[in-house]
């Protein structure tokens, strides 16, 4: 549609127009249908402050047909109920909600992957559930250090592929000193999740938690321990030193890959000297690695060399 009462959004009329001649005398109908209700989150009204924002937006998604349509659900007054109302075309839907200016959260909550639309759908009522999420992030059993005055130390990701969720929950700074606590919410359903550090000693990298970790109610008192091993030693050439002319540029870099739980991580051979060792030493996470060495600034290739298929750490 464009300056008229047709939808704006694209229309299927046929799939298979075949056009081997003049087609005359068409008459292109396009067929819609009324979808209205009320959004609530955990079977209350949600709380706003809205002056003018949308509060809300419903979405459909039919991707066979490719429809994609938002619905928002308008600032009638903070106080008023959550509703909404706009125009769908006939299909099956993926329906999700996401929160805007009010306390629904911001990312999108699936009501239903198979929403029909064949006629007027009236007197909805799509109700977002959540649960809270909360505890404790260590490391090997203890807490881990943080010089943070205010960045997040650490970030809790949660994954459900099969909903198509991903939430990160962080781990704030209430003090360097204090223990890394978190609190979030999540909707119901079967979790990947991984811990990063940020401000802290926690490692950068995404350690894996659970791989299926259930949510079908608040989970309060959660201890989630990152375990970390620490991996050193020395790269040689053919058994002896490689030689290098590096200042400051690391002079190789050892890569441990654990495809299975998704770990990639590098260890620098810093340059200590020109001639001293090709020392490394950093930490790795419990798992079944590849290892690979690669030049840097050195006699070492620059290409990836196997050192081993598949060597366990700290399992």
């Amino acid at each position: 549609g464009g300056l008229s009462s047709l939808p704006g959004a694209p229309y299927v009329i046929d799939d298979n127009f075949v056009v081997t001649g003049d087609r005359t005398g068409l008459v292109f109908d396009v067929r819609t249908h009324t979808a209205a209700g009320t959004v609530t989150m955990n079977g209350a009204m949600p709380t706003s402050t809205c002056s003018s924002s949308a509060r809300a937006t419903v979405r459909f998604v039919d991707a066979a047909r490719n429809y994609d349509i938002s619905i928002p659900v308008p600032c009638n007054g903070a106080t008023t109920p959550f509703t909404f109302s706009g125009t769908l075309f006939p299909g099956t839907y993926r329906v999700t909600v996401t929160g805007g200016l009010s306390s629904l959260p911001g990312a999108p909550y699936v009501i239903d992957d198979n929403f029909v639309v064949m006629g007027d759908r009236t007197g909805l009522v799509f109700d977002v559930r959540t649960h809270t999420v909360s505890g404790t992030v260590t490391m090997n059993g203890a807490m881990p250090t943080s010089t943070c005055s205010s960045s997040a130390r650490a970030t809790v990701r949660l994954v459900d592929a099969a909903r198509g969720y991903d939430i990160s929950i962080p781990v704030p700074c209430n003090g360097a000193t204090t223990p890394l606590t978190f609190s979030g919410t999540a909707f119901p359903g079967t979790y990947r999740v991984t811990v990063t550090g940020g401000l802290s000693s926690l490692p950068g990298a995404p350690y894996v938690i659970d791989e299926r970790f259930v949510i079908a109610g608040d989970r309060a008192g959660l201890v989630f321990d990152v375990r970390t091993v620490t991996v050193s030693g020395l790269v040689l050439q053919n058994g002896a030193m490689p030689t290098s002319t590096c200042s400051s540029s690391a002079r190789a870099t050892v890569r441990f890959v654990d495809t299975r739980r998704g770990y990639d991580i590098s260890i620098p051979v810093p340059c200590n000297g020109a001639t001293t060792p090709f020392t490394f030493s950093g930490t790795v996470f419990p798992g079944t690695y590849r290892i690979t060495v690669a030049g840097g600034l050195s006699s070492l290739p620059g290409a990836s060399y196997v050192v081993y298929d598949s060597l366990s750490l700290g399992l």
